[in-house]
This record gives C-alpha cells, structure tokens and sequence, in this order.
C-alpha cells in the first residue's frame, strides 16, 4: 500500500505536510519559497512596506505559523512526498519538495488523453532556456515533475523590474519560427470550436453573454478578414507577473501548460490585462494606463526586430497595430478559456472565460467612449 502524506490548509491554498519538523519547515519556508508571492506581498500598511523584502518575508512566514492553529482544519492527503502543497485555480495542485528543489504538479480533474496531450505538449519545449525542465512523468497518477527555482517572481519585484517582461515577450515571440495562415481560415477554426463547446452546456446568461461578445468581435474582424494572411508566433498563453521568476540577470518562466501558436501580441495584451485588471470591474484610468503599457511594450517588441512591423514607429502605428490585433486576440482568448474548461471533468460554469468577457467588453467600451488611442501618447511615462 502507498504511503500517504497528510497536507494541511493553513491560508491562502498553502497546505503544509504535518509529518516535517516544524522547525526544519520553517527555515524552509522562510529561504526556500521566493517564487511564493504569498510570502512577500505588501500591505495596507506603509511603514510595513517600506522594510526590506527579507524582513517581510520573515514577518509572513512567522504569521503563517501562528495562523495554523486558529485555521479550521481541512487536509488533502496525497502520495507525493513534499513540504508544502499549493492548490491552483484550475483543480490542479502542486507538491513543493525545498530540500531537492522540485515540484510535482498533480492533474486530478482532466481526462487521461487530456493529460497525455499536456505531457506531450511540454515535452517539446523541454529545450527551452527559460522554461523549467521537467525531471519525471507518472501517466498513472497524471503528475508532472519539474525543476524548482527559488526566484523571486515579478509580482514580488514590480515595482524594480520593467526590462524582464519586455525580455520574455520577445523571447517567447523568437523560440520558434512563426508559421503563416490565412486569416479567415484561422478564425473560423476558432469560432467553430466556441461554437461545439458552448454546446456542452445548457443554454444560460453566461453562454448568451460568450455568444453575444464572440459576434460582436467577428463583426468587427469582418472590415478586415478577407483575403489577410496571419503570422503565428509562439505564446506562453498565461503569461502574467506571478509566472515569470527573477534571479539577477536570469529568469525563468513557469506555468507552461498553455503555450501554443497565436497572434503576434497576445501574450502582451495578456500580460496588460492581468496587470491592470484585476476584476471584472473596469476603471477608466486602468484603461488609460493599459493603452499606454500595451504601446510600451510592442514598441519594444518592434525597436528589437523590424520583421514584426517594417515601418517606422510612431503613436499612429502602434494605434493601429492594437486596433488590428486586439479582436483576433479576444477570439484566442475567449477559445482558450473554453478550451480549458472542456480539458476538465467538473467544469466551473464557465465563470473565467464570463470574467475575460466582461474584462474586454468593458475595456474595449471605454476606449471607443474616451477615445484612449488617439488622446494618449506612446511614452507617458508619468502614466506608467
């Protein structure tokens, strides 16, 4: 018979094996958990977020243990040896061993071929620099073993680090070369797939809201889908600041089970929308905020490597290269979450993907009322 770990919830989806020394655990926790935000966020306080980031983290990791004894108990046992457990948004969860620096992520909601597919998937990109290698694959129990780094994300560093998002977007845009398709071909792939999943449910507000958005978008894309050809670059496809883990001058993206070929900039308009939108409430200020960072970082993308975009860069240029690629984004976006949600047995009720629309609907409303893209210019750095 397997041996058995007991994981036991403390806060915030951290779980902690109740068999590790508790003071063995807590020197681990305190210098082997950079890349958790958990232990390094801010507060409202702002003499607590003026001390140094090791004071910080010490301050949480001590609250941390006081909080296990007042938590309700809630445990998740599991055969995966580790020190901590994290539970992810998508059913997943993740076993942290610190002593040997690796991390087991264990898929207990997908079908068997879904999970084939995935291991498949990351397997190709195993080559790749800034991804972390995978160590084993156990198909029996649907876990995947890979290298653990001990790096602070972004989230932690925002306020210090702006040249690594820029260094990872290129990046990702340079792994592989892009491959050309025809643009109406492309979409309607897309759209015919919403189409057969939205068909898994019963027919509600949320599915009308998809359908209604989804339409809106393909009118829109009508004035210039004809005959245009699409080049499609290499995404990570959740690309935001909690996935990307900084070392000096190194870093490492996490996270990969949703790369795949894209348009151009959806990791960057991925990457704002996460940054500034946190909810599905949308204020008119992050829109104006969002505009500018989105211009920011495709103008950096272009000043790299003129392929992208031959002419010359000015406001109007980078206006219309958004204008052009944001809708095809929203359909790869909206086709994304979907596709997610049918990898799963107990699907959420489709709450994401409802999220996301609600995100574009609203930001893309707030740009035609203020007119964002003609009033703000490309470097307002005060803005930023």
């Amino acid at each position: 018979m397997k041996k058995k770990y007991k994981y036991i919830l403390v806060e915030n989806g951290i779980y902690i094996n109740d068999r590790v020394n508790l003071v063995t655990l807590f020197f681990l926790l305190y210098y082997r958990t950079k890349s958790f935000f958990y232990f390094s966020r801010l507060s409202k306080s702002k003499w607590f977020n003026i001390l140094p980031l090791p004071i910080i983290r010490a301050i949480r990791v001590m609250h941390f243990f006081l909080k296990r004894n007042t938590t309700p108990i809630r445990i998740i046992e599991s055969d995966i040896y580790g020190h901590c457990l994290l539970t992810l948004r998508q059913g997943e969860y993740k076993v942290f061993n610190l002593k040997k620096k690796t991390v087991e992520t264990y898929f207990p909601d997908i079908s068997d071929p879904a999970f084939l597919g995935k291991v498949s998937k990351l397997i190709q990109i195993n080559d790749m620099l800034i991804a972390p290698k995978i160590v084993d694959i156990d198909s029996s129990k649907k876990t995947i073993k890979e290298q653990y780094f001990n790096y602070y994300s972004l989230q932690s560093l925002k306020c210090k680090m702006k040249q690594e998002i820029k260094d990872v977007l290129y990046q990702l845009l340079k792994y592989r070369p892009p491959k050309k398709v025809k643009l109406q071909k492309y979409i309607d792939i897309k759209v015919r797939k919403i189409e057969e999943y939205l068909l898994n449910y019963e027919s509600n507000m949320n599915i009308n809201k998809i359908k209604k958005f989804t339409s809106s978008r393909l009118l829109e894309l009508g004035k210039q889908i004809d005959s245009e050809e699409l080049n499609l670059h290499f995404s990570h496809g959740d690309l935001w600041d909690g996935n990307v883990l900084v070392h000096g001058n190194n870093f490492i993206v996490i996270d990969w089970n949703t790369y795949g070929y894209r348009s151009p900039f959806f990791d960057t308009f991925y990457y704002v929308f996460i940054e500034f939108f946190k909810d599905k409430k949308v204020e008119k200020l992050s829109v104006i905020y969002a505009n500018n960072r989105m211009k920011e970082l495709i103008a950096s993308i272009i000043e790299r490597d003129d392929t992208f975009f031959s002419q010359r860069i000015t406001d109007e240029n980078i206006k219309h290269i958004i204008t052009k690629y944001i809708n095809i984004f929203i359909i790869e976006l909206i086709y994304l979450k979907l596709d997610l949600e049918n990898d799963r047995k107990c699907p959420n009720h489709l709450e994401e993907t409802v999220t996301w629309v609600v995100r574009c609907e609203e930001f893309l409303k707030f740009c035609e009322i203020n007119k964002c893209f003609e009033r703000e210019t490309l470097f307002n750095r005060e803005a930023l």
